[in-house]
């Protein structure tokens, strides 16, 4: 059996290198803004925008719909009477579906998005068929409501590196968010509302949904909104969030 030795200054310096790269990996994820996910951020050299760097007290409230027609109106009543602006990022089979709700979302001033066509996760996904999910959901959109949208928010918020590429090619920004409400797992009004409040910082992006399956966010909105704005902030739709920034900067 061979035996192997290490001197004792050999050893420090290992020690040392080794401390030194922790102090590295702990210092970028404090540098990282609270609510973005760590681990997708670190491992992929591409990504979506979760964030605008800013100072100012803005942000953005979005909702995703895939499916129904119930929870959508209430969401839409609530923004009304509150003067609330936000985005929708809404399947290409849910706009012709629902082509009068979605032309309401439009006709009261909110921000058209896609959410894809096939809610099905990017990643695992060919260079084709990304573009087919994509532009299938544009063309959907287009087609119902006149609008070309320049936004997209992948289903499941999934992606990897050739999805945000193809993504942009195609002329779109991913966005994700900063802050997950958490309505669609159904966990309690409270627990929604707490969790975007104990969350905000200028320039975040708020992911709600208005699906159907989605049993609470009517409930826990108008709170949202009332303590958010008692905090100073203002809402906005994404694609001003995205002006904020010094130079248009963009946490991406």
């Amino acid at each position: 059996m061979r035996l192997f030795f290490i001197s004792i200054a050999a050893l420090k310096k290992l020690c040392c290198r080794l401390l030194l790269l922790a102090a590295i990996i702990a210092a970028a994820i404090l540098l990282i803004p609270k609510g973005i996910r760590y681990i997708e951020v670190i491992s992929h050299r591409y990504h979506p925008i979760y964030a605008v760097e800013t100072d100012e007290k803005a942000v953005a409230l979005t909702f995703d719909i895939s499916w129904g027609s119930a929870m959508a109106p209430k969401v839409l009543k609530i923004l009304k009477d509150h003067q609330v602006p936000a985005t929708f990022f809404l399947s290409g089979p849910w706009v012709e579906t629902h082509a009068d709700l979605a032309g309401q979302i439009l006709a009261d001033g909110h921000e058209i998005a896609s959410h894809g066509h096939k809610h099905v996760n990017f990643s695992p996904l060919s260079k084709d068929q990304i573009i087919d999910n994509v532009m299938s959901a544009h063309n959907s959109i287009k087609k119902t409501l006149n609008v070309e949208p320049s936004l997209i928010r992948t289903p499941n918020g999934d992606f990897d590196d050739e999805a945000i590429l193809t993504i942009k090619e195609l002329g779109y920004l991913a966005i994700d968010w900063m802050i997950d409400s958490l309505d669609w797992k159904n966990p309690g009004v409270d627990a929604i509302i707490s969790r975007v409040l104990k969350r905000l910082q200028p320039g975040a992006i708020i992911l709600m949904h208005a699906s159907d399956s989605c049993k609470m966010t009517d409930a826990a909105l108008p709170v949202i909104i009332k303590e958010t704005r008692s905090a100073g902030y203002r809402f906005v739709k994404v694609s001003e969030l995205l002006t904020l920034g010094p130079n248009n900067t963009r946490i991406r």
